[in-house]
């Protein structure tokens, strides 16, 4: 069995929550969004725009200057041999404006679909308190094989010209880009500039 999950599980995007574009992709085109027009950011803000296969999300994140918030999770699952996975999460742009919620709804339905709901994983990050420590993992059992979802941190970007600026913690979760976990995040963020609307960009850790 371990064998069989670890090879749905190196199937999920390390950086980016296909799914989840593809889904604000066809909501935008439902909202009657053109991809093929050229949109100026008040008709981004109309369309409330998450269409990320033509840039067009992080043309409205530039236009409003916002910043935008991300997580750095980690997956664990031991028994026979053990796997682990680190994922970050959030820069598919959904506009959630809470780590632990944004940790819940971008990585949690993914991985149950990718592993075909075994573990009976929930369908929100549990226990949220505003100490760090307190609920930062999801711990669960199947068929001898120990299951731990652990975010590690989280933080905030945002765009400036032509970089993305990565800064700030989690409340809840604490930093991303402290101590071991920056190599993490500088790992993902390579993966995530040679992805699409991000060619072209630099990303710059700020903290």
């Amino acid at each position: 069995m371990l064998n069989t999950l670890v090879r749905e599980l190196e199937n999920i995007d390390p950086v980016l929550n296909e799914a989840l574009l593809r889904e604000c992709e066809r909501r935008d085109r439902d909202n009657g969004f053109d991809p093929e027009e050229t949109h100026d950011s008040e008709e981004l803000l109309d369309f409330k725009c998450l269409c990320f296969g033509q840039g067009n999300g992080v043309e409205l994140l530039k236009a409003l200057n916002e910043k935008t918030r991300y997580v750095l999770l980690e997956l664990e699952m031991t028994g026979s041999f053990s796997y682990k996975q680190c994922f970050l999460r959030g820069f598919e742009i959904t506009g959630i404006d809470d780590h632990a919620i944004l940790a819940g709804k971008t990585f949690l339905p993914e991985f149950n679909s990718a592993i075909q709901n075994r573990f009976g994983i929930p369908n929100k990050w549990p226990g949220i308190s505003l100490n760090p420590e307190s609920k930062r993992d999801i711990k669960l059992y199947s068929d001898g094989i120990y299951l731990r979802i652990y975010c590690r941190g989280g933080g905030f970007y945002k765009f400036q010209d032509d970089q993305v600026l990565i800064h700030g913690t989690s409340v809840t979760f604490g930093p991303a880009t402290v101590g071991p976990n920056r190599r993490l995040v500088e790992e993902g963020l390579q993966l995530l500039s040679r992805k699409e609307p991000y060619k072209g960009y630099s990303f710059v850790i700020q903290d």
